[in-house]
């Protein structure tokens, strides 16, 4: 076992981490369903990311109306299982009332951070979002909750926007199944007034109590928004936005739970939104601690309460309490882990859907998730760029595309400026297509590939010539667990491997290698350390006399380049050494015991900066420096002896 282990390692040494290779291919072409339209593939370059995912760059052509465009297209595949999925995510505002919008590599960053365990190996931008304070409601709109999607969007379990910025208007949503089926795309429509077999209704607002665990207690249905609650009844008081101000909104009952500074909470809509008509609706999403229970309290952003009047909900409740409050769906979308919004369903059980919509008959830049015939997710965004030139496609051009992919249902996202897809390559998350603005777009929310990577926390203790990582396994049930640095491959043994014979300053990427049963596997997670600078000194220093004058040439060694500052002193003199060489004119005081050379340093170790005082160093002098000094030596101490 042992000697095939080996071989196994040598293989992965040999192979390394990402396989790429380049095919060029001519003579490809695809057709939508009305044959109206082709799509010639010119060349694909294709990177598995780890064995967890893959990554697609293709160029080609399409032909419509007689005339060729250029297109270039990414796409990133991935089965689901219960270790890879399928996840939205928006980032939080630091005052956690609400969200701000950022590229999506910054989005897939902030996912890692809170949701340890679990790494982002590619993604695309996801659904339209308000674009500014105000009451324009448009696709370039605004709305007083700004930014929010237009369409739903679910996350962690969580029903972040159930109630959309349109009720009436915004209700197409996709649920993620995660389950590895073929038919794993969810899609429903929670459009208000809407009637259809694919409908997804609001059943209510719910309050939902959860254990030390995460496990839920108990769910109580919430009746009333910033009213007085009835007989037996309960009411959420939460801050809302008038015009582009929250103002704090006091509460006051004989049972009110204050949720102080909560992990989230925002009112995204509301039906004192006039400007709306029928669009405003009451919409909130919180969850957090309670931390008081009063009888009036003034809520500030960030706050909610429940004032009740049902005495279980009473007994249930108490200071320190872990609640969510949130608007909540009738069927089976209200199970799902993740689900986003779209505005135009581009295929459906491999048939193409038509539309003769302004937007979607323009050739544009176009971000577009859907599965292929048997289940595998797809994520893909069409360019339409200045700089590469491409156009960009309508959405029959699309159809083509699709089809090359054998994407049998497919749904389109936010296109323009804000198409961005992102991809894990050699460890970091970065922009692979090329964006219409050429900078990644500051986007609201991302459709992100994630999948479940090694239950690992590593400290790295640096060396001028080693590094020494300290693992601490998060889940006993790993196997046999190596570490690749530097071409080399250690095991890890009592949660420790040392890599010796390293360069100083430099950084040193490594890889997990873990056995999963008879295989070895490279997970995602590839972290960087860095050798310390070498200590610097001074080497030496020559003295020489020149017309009256003592000279000091000083030489430091400092390979590493650690000194910030350096200076000499002589006595109460102190000279910066912006150059080797310093000078001495008044020597009548002057004697070799008195100069003292200051270093500040830096090695880049964690301790910061350190500053020293060498006063020991060899000195190559002229024979006239020595007599000066012995002479200015034996004045002073005679004038001291005769004074």
């Amino acid at each position: 076992m042992k000697r095939r282990l080996g071989i196994l390692i040598m293989l992965f040494l040999l192979i390394g981490t990402y396989g790429a290779f380049q095919v060029h291919a001519t003579g490809n072409i695809y057709y939508n369903d009305a044959q109206t339209v082709s799509y010639e593939v010119l060349s694909t370059s294709e990177t598995s990311i780890n064995g967890f995912g893959t990554y697609i760059h293709e160029t080609g052509k399409t032909v419509r109306n007689s005339t060729s465009y250029n297109q270039s297209v990414n796409v990133l595949t991935m089965d689901t299982s219960d270790t890879s999925k399928v996840v939205t995510w928006a980032i939080p505002a630091e005052t956690n009332d609400g969200f701000i919008r950022r590229p999506v590599v910054d989005i897939a960053h902030d996912y890692e951070e809170r949701h340890p365990g679990w790494t982002v190996v590619g993604g695309i931008n996801a659904d339209q979002y308000s674009t500014k304070y105000g009451q324009s409601l448009s696709a370039e709109g605004s709305d007083y909750f700004y930014p929010q999607p237009y369409y739903p969007m679910i996350t962690d379990y969580e029903k972040w926007f159930s109630v959309p910025v349109l009720p009436y208007g915004a209700g197409n949503i996709v649920g993620f199944l995660n389950d590895g089926s073929v038919d794993q795309l969810a899609y429903y429509r929670t459009t208000w007034g809407y009637t259809g077999a694919n409908k997804a209704p609001i059943s209510g607002l719910y309050l939902t109590i959860f254990a030390s665990n995460g496990s839920i207690q108990a769910k109580y249905p919430i009746s009333g928004y910033n009213t007085v609650p009835g007989a037996n009844e309960s009411s959420l008081y939460t801050p809302y936005f008038t015009g582009t101000q929250r103002p704090a909104l006091e509460v006051i009952g004989s049972n009110v739970f204050i949720v102080e500074n909560a992990d989230l909470a925002f009112a995204s809509n509301s039906s004192t939104y006039t400007y709306k008509g029928t669009q405003g609706q009451n919409a909130f999403f919180g969850k957090g601690f309670v931390t008081e229970i009063a009888t009036n309290k003034t809520l500030n952003s960030g706050d909610f309460a429940i004032s009740t009047n049902d005495t279980t909900l009473i007994a249930a409740l108490s200071v320190g309490s872990y609640i969510k409050v949130q608007f909540e769906f009738t069927n089976d979308l209200n199970n799902v882990e993740a689900g986003i919004g779209f505005h135009t369903v581009m295929r459906n059980d491999g048939v193409d859907n038509p539309s003769e919509a302004a937007y979607n008959t323009r050739a544009y830049p176009r971000s577009i998730f859907g599965r292929t015939s048997d289940g595998t997710i797809v994520l893909m965004s069409i360019d339409g760029s200045n700089s590469a030139p491409t156009t960009g496609a309508t959405q029959t051009e699309s159809h083509a595309i699709l089809k090359r992919f054998d994407v049998a249902e497919a749904y389109q996202m936010d296109g323009g400026g804000s198409v961005t897809m992102v991809a894990r390559q050699n460890g970091e998350i970065i922009t692979v297509n090329d964006p219409a603005e050429g900078d990644a777009r500051f986007v609201l929310s991302a459709l992100l590939f994630v999948v479940k990577d090694i239950p690992v926390e590593t400290e790295a203790v640096l060396g001028v010539n080693q590094i020494t990582l300290n693992i601490h396994i998060l889940d006993q049930t790993l196997g046999t667990l190596y570490i690749r640095m530097n071409d080399e491959t250690k095991e890890v043994i009592a949660g420790s491997v040392t890599f010796t014979g390293l360069a100083s300053n430099t950084p040193y990427t490594y890889e997990y290698i873990y056995q999963d049963g008879e295989e070895l596997k490279t997970a995602l997670k590839i972290e960087t350390a860095q050798t310390i600078k070498q200590s610097p000194t001074v080497e030496k220093c020559n003295a020489y006399f020149y017309e009256g004058t003592l000279y000091f040439e000083f030489n430091f060694f400092d390979p590493d380049g650690a000194i910030t500052r350096k200076s000499v002193a002589f006595g109460d003199e102190i000279i910066l050494l912006s150059k080797k060489q310093v000078s001495v004119t008044d020597i009548t005081q002057f004697t070799f015991q008195d100069l003292v050379v200051s270093l500040s340093y830096d090695l880049n170790d964690g301790q910061g900066r350190q500053d020293v005082n060498i006063t020991e160093f060899f000195i190559q002098s002229y024979p006239t420096v020595v007599l000066e000094s012995i002479k200015n030596s034996m004045k002073n101490t005679m004038s001291q002896f005769f004074k």
